[in-house]
């Protein structure tokens, strides 16, 4: 936030920062969704609980 606002954007630009934030997120689960889908790779066992 403190970047957006020193390069002179106003108080109603930091919910921009977020929504990018967002934005990234989802593209990074999405494309980690389709590697290990086309990866076909078996998911790990659970650990036996003790």
């Amino acid at each position: 936030g403190a970047a957006i606002l020193n390069a002179g954007y106003g108080y109603r630009s930091l919910p921009l920062a977020g929504v990018l934030a967002m934005l990234v997120a989802v593209t990074v689960a999405v494309a980690s969704q389709a590697w290990e889908w086309r990866s076909r790779a078996t998911p790990p066992l659970p650990a036996a609980a003790e």
